[in-house]
């Protein structure tokens, strides 16, 4: 069976995301036609949510329409073995799916749970349809290269094999590779990574070694390290390693600041000790922006306002140019403008913003009653 899916997502909030997914599934058929005819679709949608910036928890809702029966002249009179392994159904079936990921250094462990409820008369029970569970990991190399395995298991009774229903193997193993193509929002991670006493010679003085990588561990070269100690302040740059030295203050608290083009500034407190101690900085990536952009016009003759127009939840507040446009950069969410001008009455709209999207608004403001 040969699958050709797509999936279209959008963030809600830094951590809640939400995605449509369709796949197409060509069974293996006698001829062209035949194909065609077995042709099945399946509908879904994904939810998927970050727990404490780290974990993430998704559940899929889907409906396939399941029209694979159709691939064979005469499906009953295969055996037993050909009826396994075409994979056959007759009955639709109602999609359930919930997996956790978990990021184990370098590694990303799941577990996941599916179930696809036989519908329609005479389909088997809930208990026999088919029902999975698998542990997989991967690892990403090169960043581009995602090599893993899998073990799954399905625990589901097995129905009878001339009702034509699927019947999952009981137990499999699996090596897969994956391409990254283009890369995939990062998932947030632990801004700061335990200090490592690493010092071999007792020093007079304290140095600290910082190195800056971003969620998958690799170097970020060119960031700007701060520290700050009351009005002594002390500045690097990372190398191509990723790593910057710096010189404390002994028995000294300092501020450390950490800022790379593309993250968001990372601060924590390095107590000065005497040797030499190293820091790992994870960066976290900044959310791709989006923009909101409009005009705001006259509803009477349609003359352009200047109006001041301030976005919620944000309490940001930006002004039109004389022809009335403005633009606002703001990360993917959901917001409230509020528009005012002199002598015209404030009006309220809606925009939701998606990652790398622009949404568009045209604001007509009423005259105010004299």
């Amino acid at each position: 069976c040969t699958s050709l899916a797509t999936r279209h997502g959008f963030a809600i909030t830094p951590e809640l995301s939400l995605a449509a997914r369709t796949k197409l599934r060509f069974p293996a058929a006698a001829n062209v036609s035949r194909g065609f005819r077995g042709v099945t679709p399946e509908l879904g949608a994904i939810a998927s949510y970050l727990v404490r910036r780290k974990y993430e928890l998704s559940l899929d809702l889907g409906y396939r329409f399941d029209r694979s029966e159709n691939s064979v002249a005469r499906p009953t009179a295969l055996s037993r073995a050909d009826l396994l392994a075409a994979s056959i159904s007759r009955y639709d079936s109602a999609l359930l799916g919930a997996l956790v990921s978990v990021p184990l250094g370098p590694v990303t462990a799941s577990a996941e749970w599916s179930w696809e409820v036989a519908l329609g008369s005479g389909a088997p029970s809930p208990l026999a349809s088919p029902m999975r569970a698998r542990l997989a990991a991967q690892m990403k190399l090169a960043e581009r290269y995602v090599p893993g395995v899998e073990l799954g298991l399905s625990p589901s009774a097995r129905p009878s094999l001339d009702r034509l229903a699927r019947i999952e193997p009981r137990l499999w193993f699996a090596l897969t590779v994956g391409v990254v193509i283009e890369r995939a929002r990062p998932k947030p991670t632990d801004t700061v990574q335990p200090t490592v006493q690493i010092s071999e010679v007792e020093l007079e003085e304290a140095l600290l070694d910082v190195r800056v990588v971003d969620p998958a561990g690799v170097a970020v070269s060119g960031a700007e390290v701060e520290l700050e100690n009351g009005e002594r302040r002390e500045r690097s740059e990372t190398d191509a390693e990723g790593l910057a030295a710096l010189n404390l203050t002994p028995e000294n608290e300092h501020k450390l600041t950490v800022a790379a083009e593309g993250f968001e500034p990372q601060q924590t407190h390095v107590q000065g000790v005497r040797g030499r101690q190293t820091m790992a900085m994870t960066m976290v990536r900044h959310l791709p922006e989006g923009e909101i952009k409009g005009s705001v016009r006259s509803l009477r003759g349609g003359k352009p306002v200047r109006a001041r127009i301030t976005v919620s939840p944000l309490d940001k507040t930006i002004d039109t140019d004389e022809k009335g446009d403005f633009v606002i950069g703001v990360p993917p969410g959901q917001y409230t403008l509020e528009i005012t001008a002199p002598g015209h009455e404030p009006q309220q709209r809606t925009a939701t913003v998606e990652r790398l999207g622009v949404t568009i608004l045209v604001v007509d403001l009423r005259r105010a009653p004299k």
